[in-house]
């Protein structure tokens, strides 16, 4: 923990007079706590304020576990930083229920429910996961507010669906989209049921394909699986253009990367040896299999922490993406559709009518 983040756990937890068993008790959720400075010292703050209430040290463990999921949800970058750094929020698991997110990954196709549910708190903003186009907005009973997009891209034509909105921020006149303009905010709208049991907060994602006259077929393409090469979504840098890519012109980009790999990492701060290990790699298979694992695997550091070496942001991270989306054969990636926390200076250039 950085000095001032532990003056205020010490001087709360002291004043209470449970120092001995109050910085013991927070030592689990210290590791919890978002990376970024600010949001870091408001959430460990406010652990420490449960720690002299004695919430976090006496009691069953769920009690102080409801406390903090109420803290991480009122506020989405808090939620999203305590989540995956580069692959996300949750998915929403709501177990016995018809339509959770795990039967949306398991149902059959022809059922078109095949869909993801990140578990989002309200007023999470949202982006598009590719290039696109506006396509139509409806209010459902079950979906509540529903965004669907259009993407041409060079697999043809996909469309993806965004449902349970708290509220959708463009139109039909809004243009050509990228991944740096909000297009909604996520909620809790629509029913469960006929019962009128309303929708837990999260956000319903859907990817469908289309022929060439924007008839559905294969409704149930796996939303889960159209992220990097075939793997789950991750999110934008806010920089690396991701497609579409004409199919005969892939190689050409990335034996272009290649070549120029000297003059660009002349450019970054990254350290010798992972320069060497980037510049001896001539193969694109080999060296989009060296980012795989550098960026988005975890590795251990010398702390003993298991943690990400590179973030979005960072020029390894950027050159990774990259590099898969010259090389994969997918004919769409979707990205996450949430902004990353820690590139809200971008996101707030890029949509300065927006308050969030």
């Amino acid at each position: 923990m950085d000095k001032e983040a532990i003056g205020l756990l010490e001087d709360t937890v002291g004043e209470a007079r449970l120092v001995d068993t109050g910085l013991e008790a927070l030592k689990t959720y210290e590791k919890k706590a978002p990376s970024f400075s600010p949001e870091r010292r408001r959430f460990l703050k406010y652990c420490a304020g449960l720690v002299g209430a004695g919430v976090l040290s006496i009691g069953p463990v769920k009690k102080s576990e409801a406390f903090l999921n109420i803290f991480q949800k009122r506020d989405w970058k808090a939620h999203l930083m305590s989540q995956d750094l580069i692959r996300g929020p949750n998915l929403l698991i709501v177990n016995g229920r018809p339509n959770d997110s795990q039967n949306h990954l398991f149902n059959p196709v022809s059922t078109g429910m095949m869909a993801v549910d990140y578990e989002v708190s309200v007023g999470t903003p949202i982006v598009s996961q590719n290039n696109g186009r506006f396509r139509q907005k409806k209010a459902d009973y079950m979906g509540g507010n529903e965004l669907y997009l259009l993407h041409r891209n060079d697999g043809g034509i996909f469309g993806t669906g965004y449902a349970h909105l708290d509220s959708i921020i463009i139109n039909k006149q809004s243009g050509l989209l990228d991944l740096s303009k909000f297009i909604a905010f996520s909620g809790d709208s629509g029913y469960f049921n006929t019962k009128g049991e309303q929708q837990p907060p999260h956000l319903h994602f859907e990817l469908y394909r289309r022929d060439s006259k924007l008839r559905p077929i294969k409704p149930g393409l796996d939303a889960f699986n159209y992220g990097i090469d075939g793997g789950r979504p991750v999110y934008w840098d806010t920089k690396t253009e991701i497609g579409p890519f004409p199919l005969d012109s892939k190689q050409i980009y990335i034996e272009r990367l290649i070549d120029n790999m000297q003059e660009r990492v002349k450019k970054t701060d990254i350290d010798a040896q992972t320069k060497n290990e980037l510049l001896k790699r001539r193969n694109p298979e080999d060296l989009r299999n060296y980012l795989e694992k550098e960026v988005l695997q975890k590795h251990q550091g010398k702390n003993g922490e298991i943690s990400y070496k590179y973030l979005p942001g960072h020029f390894m991270y950027s050159l990774m993406l990259e590099v898969f989306a010259y090389t994969s054969k997918q004919p769409f990636i979707a990205m996450l559709p949430f902004p990353h926390p820690m590139l809200l200076d971008f996101y707030k250039k890029e949509n300065p009518n927006v308050s969030f």
